[in-house]
């Protein structure tokens, strides 16, 4: 089995990613790979973080309406309100036993902000606008530091003004949650991503950041750059699968509205003839949102585009090239 950044342990792949980076279909192309083990269940750290009694929801500033999201969410999935940060790490550390028990590789993912120290992020949000951002070079995560450090990070992203436009019309009936409350920039920030890859640059491990119209476009030649830069067979990853019948659905409301078409499809759909990023004008879509969502909503979205396109120009100049 390949080696990771620690020669002393074997490879363990994690996927670092947002909402609405097309990070699910990315990890359904990996699931029916040989060498691989994919880590069980839907997010590792969401009941901590989103759901249990350490949450930080309890600590952002929102609007009444997500308030009242997050109390419908407590009384919804009262199986996830008893998850911890600590339960959670405990549970990834059996995943990787298992699946090195079984001869394979670890294959986990997870959304960055589901995991990276809510006291990072809050301090992160409310920093003044001429404050640096912080140098990572403490594990910013709730990732065990002992596990962390044999991980081999995948970072994905994608153009903020795709995410903002893709999340909101799903994210905000299920939650309540609008473009000026904290919820906001906690669920659509490139920064979180950031801040992991930054702390794995310090230590000196191998990364490999991957933007989603890469995959999505030019599949073959991104794929198998990262098969090679993880040391693993190019012949694994598939695009055609069989769709999930429906009564197989987990049952979660926001489990299916955020993966729903995913379940229910048969393979990568590749919309237009190219990347929408590749003809992309923040003034067009933001003239798409005043029409969709009212001016409000429109004006709140595009100010938080336009604070992450320097967190996302970071991760362009960064990212695997095929």
């Amino acid at each position: 089995m390949s080696s990771s950044n620690s020669s002393s342990s074997p490879l363990r792949v994690f996927i670092f990613d947002s909402p609405r980076t097309n990070s699910q279909l990315f990890y359904r192309m990996w699931q029916q790979h040989p060498q691989l083990a994919p880590m069980k269940g839907f997010h590792p750290f969401a009941g901590a973080q989103m759901y249990g009694p350490e949450r930080i929801t309890l600590r952002t500033r929102h609007c009444e309406a997500a308030e009242r999201g997050q109390i419908e969410w407590g009384t919804q999935y009262p199986d996830a309100n008893w998850n911890t940060f600590e339960t959670s790490a405990k549970a990834l550390r059996e995943q990787i036993a298992e699946a090195e028990q079984e001869g394979k590789i670890f294959f986990g993912k997870e959304h960055s902000l589901m995991l990276v120290n809510q006291d990072l992020i809050l301090n992160t949000m409310r920093r003044g606008e001429n404050e640096p951002s912080p140098a990572i070079t403490t594990n910013p995560t709730y990732i065990p530091g002992d596990v962390l450090a044999t991980l081999t990070p995948v970072f994905l992203f994608r153009h903020p003004a795709l995410i903002a436009g893709s999340l909101y019309p799903k994210f905000n009936p299920i939650s309540g949650v609008e473009p000026n409350d904290e919820d906001w920039e906690l669920s659509s920030s490139l920064r979180w991503t950031v801040y992991v890859h930054q702390y794995f640059t310090s230590l000196g491990h191998k990364t490999a950041v991957i933007e989603a119209q890469d995959f999505v476009y030019n599949t073959e030649p991104t794929m198998n750059a990262l098969c090679r830069r993880l040391g693993i067979d190019e012949d694994g990853w598939v695009e055609k699968w069989d769709p999930i019948p429906r009564e197989h659905w987990p049952d979660h409301r926001n489990a299916v509205a955020m993966t729903g078409d995913l379940m229910g499809s048969s393979g990568l759909e590749r919309r237009g003839k190219g990347p929408a990023e590749a003809t992309l004008d923040l003034g067009v879509e933001f003239g798409k949102w005043k029409e969709r969502f009212g001016d409000v909503v429109a004006e709140g979205l595009k100010k938080r585009v336009e604070a992450e396109m320097p967190v996302y120009e970071y991760l362009r100049s960064v990212k695997l090239t095929a």
